[in-house]
């Protein structure tokens, strides 16, 4: 067996929309459970009667499978560019309610992907599970009629822990996998 090992730090630049796609459909299929785990909790997380389970839910499961996000960046003195409608939106439903004016300087950057630091679900669990998803995106690429369901092969092993990942193939596997990972992941931008 050979091992192909992987550190996925630098994901948010190599996020594939096929990815992004998955870890939506695979938040949705849990979404039940995740609805009933704060119907069990909402007591214990200080929820009124404004805040429902409903609403938690909604807003959880919206974080989750949020792809195109907007930081708003309050830089004094700085005229940035003008706000889209799409941003002004957004400003106003969580920069507003909270007494800030967009007349103060604010500055909007918006980010495409899905793992950002902090993000507890998907910088823990879900970067494993996003290993997993890369590591068979790489069998799957190579073309390989044996690698269509790597999941069921017996010569390919995935171990993941959160974004570190070995994958252990045979021989013969090896080096496919090796150019599928090189032919579909960033190039490295270290020095």
């Amino acid at each position: 067996m050979v091992n192909i090992s992987w550190d996925g730090s630098s994901w948010d630049s190599s996020q594939f929309p096929q990815l992004q796609l998955t870890e939506t459909i695979f938040l949705r299929e849990i979404s039940p459970s995740i609805r009933k785990l704060i119907d069990f909790n909402h007591h214990k997380i200080g929820a009124d009667s404004l805040t429902t389970s409903e609403y938690i839910h909604y807003n959880v499961m919206t974080a989750f499978t949020e792809t195109l996000n907007y930081i708003f960046i309050r830089l004094p003195g700085v005229d940035g560019p003008d706000f889209t409608p799409e941003m002004l939106r957004r400003f106003r439903t969580t920069k507003e309610m909270h007494g800030d004016r967009i007349e103060d300087d604010w500055v909007c950057m918006v980010l495409n992907g899905t793992t950002f630091s902090g993000q507890s679900f998907r910088t823990t669990l879900g970067n494993s599970f996003r290993a997993f998803c890369y590591a068979y995106y790489y069998c799957f690429k190579t073309d390989l009629p044996q690698l269509r369901e790597p999941w069921s092969n017996q010569e390919i092993c995935i171990i993941s822990a959160g974004d570190d990942t070995s994958l252990w193939s045979s021989e013969r596997f090896a080096g496919p996998i090796r150019r599928s990972i090189i032919a579909n992941t960033t190039v490295d931008k270290t020095p």
